[in-house]
C-alpha cells in the first residue's frame, strides 16, 4: 500500500484537477449523443431497460415537465433517490472507495481528497449546486409546485468522479467491470448538465451557458445574472449570495428596501450594491457623533418609513462609518443604544468604550 505523496504524483494529481475543474465549470453546449450512450451503459448495468430521453434547457424545465406529468413530490424523492440511485450509482461509490483505502493512505490520498472533496467539491456544489437549488426550491414553491433535487448533476459532480479519476490516474486499479462504470459517469459529467433519472425515462438538461465569477472565486455578477441556461432560467449573485432579480438593475432596490431588509446579509448586501452614500444621502443620514480618528469613525442614524397595518412606521437605525489603515471606507450597522463612534467603534470589539484603548496614530 502507497502512502508516500511523490513529485510525480502531485503534478498528475494537480493537472486532473484542473482538467477536472473545467469540465465543471464549462458552459459548453450538451453532448446529448455522448449522455445517452453513458446513461443506457449505466442502465443495462443495473439490468434495467432502455430509458426515454428527453433533452430539456435547465433543471428549471426539467422539473416544469415532471410537475406536468402529475408526479406529487415524494415520489418524485422516492424516485429520483430510491434504489434507482443505488443501482446506478451508490454500490459504485462504495466499491471505489474500498478499492482506494485498499491502495492508498496517508498524505497522498488526503492529497486527492483536499483537492476534490475540499476545493473542488466547494465550488461546484457548495456554491453552484446549492444556489440553483435554493432557487429552484423558491421558486416552485412561489407556484405551488412539487421540487426535488436530482443525484445526478453531471458537470457539477465533478467534483465525485474527478476524485476516484483521479486515484487511478496514480495508479489505483480497479477491476474491468468496476472500471467500465465509471467510466460511464466520467462520460456523463464531461458530456451535459443535471439528469433527472426515473426508471422509464431519463431527462438530461444543458450546462448553463453563462457562469461568473469574482476575484476570490465566488459566484458573482455586478451586471447581470451570474448563472444563466438557454431557456432564460437565471440566478443573481453578489460575492456567493443570492439576491432578487430587480436588485442588480436597480428596479426593485430603494434605500428603504435595502435597509429594511431583517436578514442581515441580505441587508449588507443590498447596501452595498446601492452604495452606502447613495443610502444615507437619499435617507437623510444623521450625524450622531464623529470622532477626529477617522479609523475610530463617524456614527450615524438613519430615519425611513415602512407602511404598516395601521398606516406609516416609523424605523431608525445606526451605523457606524469607518476608514481602515489600508484607506478603506467599511460601514456597519450598530446597536441603537450606540451614543458616540467611540463607543461603537468598541461594541465592534465586543468592548465597551472605556475597556477600548485604540493605538494613537500620528
Amino acid at each position: 500500500m502507497r502512502s508516500r505523496l511523490k513529485k510525480a504524483d502531485k503534478r498528475i494529481i494537480k493537472e486532473a484537477f484542473s482538467e477536472w475543474k473545467n469540465v465543471g465549470l464549462s458552459t459548453d453546449e450538451a453532448d446529448f449523443k455522448a449522455a445517452e450512450n453513458a446513461i443506457a451503459f449505466l442502465y443495462k448495468a443495473a439490468n434495467l431497460d432502455k430509458p426515454k430521453f428527453i433533452h430539456l434547457a435547465s433543471p428549471f424545465s426539467a422539473l416544469l415537465y415532471i410537475n406536468a406529468l402529475g408526479i406529487t413530490e415524494n415520489e418524485m424523492k422516492n424516485q429520483l433517490w430510491g434504489d434507482l440511485r443505488l443501482q446506478l450509482s451508490g454500490y459504485l461509490r462504495r466499491q471505489l472507495e474500498e478499492k482506494i483505502r485498499s491502495q492508498i493512505k496517508g498524505n497522498i490520498r488526503d492529497h486527492l481528497r483536499a483537492l476534490f472533496g475540499g476545493e473542488l467539491r466547494k465550488l461546484l456544489e457548495g456554491q453552484l449546486e446549492n444556489l440553483c437549488a435554493h432557487h429552484l426550491r423558491e421558486r416552485l414553491g412561489n407556484a405551488d409546485l412539487a421540487y426535488s433535487d436530482t443525484w445526478i448533476s453531471a458537470a457539477w459532480d465533478a467534483w465525485v468522479w474527478g476524485y476516484f479519476d483521479g486515484a487511478r490516474r496514480i495508479g489505483v486499479q480497479y477491476p474491468e467491470t468496476t472500471n467500465d462504470l465509471l467510466n460511464a459517469h466520467c462520460s456523463l459529467v464531461r458530456s451535459c448538465g443535471a439528469v433527472y433519472p426515473f426508471k422509464d425515462f431519463c431527462i438530461i438538461t444543458q450546462r448553463p451557458n453563462t457562469l461568473a465569477f469574482d476575484d476570490l472565486n465566488l459566484v458573482h455578477d455586478a451586471n447581470g445574472p451570474a448563472i444563466h441556461f438557454q431557456d432564460g432560467f437565471s440566478i443573481h449573485v453578489w460575492h456567493g449570495m443570492s439576491i432578487p432579480t430587480g436588485w442588480i438593475d436597480g428596479s426593485t432596490l430603494t434605500p428603504t428596501i435595502a435597509i429594511s431588509q431583517d436578514n442581515v446579509e441580505l441587508r449588507r448586501v443590498a447596501c452595498e450594491i446601492l452604495g452606502w452614500d447613495t443610502i444615507f444621502n437619499e435617507l437623510n443620514a444623521t450625524t450622531i457623533d464623529k470622532d477626529d480618528d477617522p479609523m475610530i469613525g463617524e456614527l450615524l442614524e438613519v430615519l425611513w418609513f415602512q407602511t404598516g397595518s395601521v398606516g406609516f412606521l416609523e424605523s431608525t437605525a445606526k451605523f457606524l462609518r469607518v476608514t481602515c489603515g489600508t484607506r478603506r471606507r467599511f460601514t456597519l450597522p450598530v446597536p441603537p443604544e450606540m451614543t458616540t463612534a467611540l463607543q461603537a467603534n468598541a461594541w465592534t470589539y465586543g468592548l465597551n468604550s472605556h475597556q477600548y484603548k485604540p493605538e494613537i496614530r500620528t
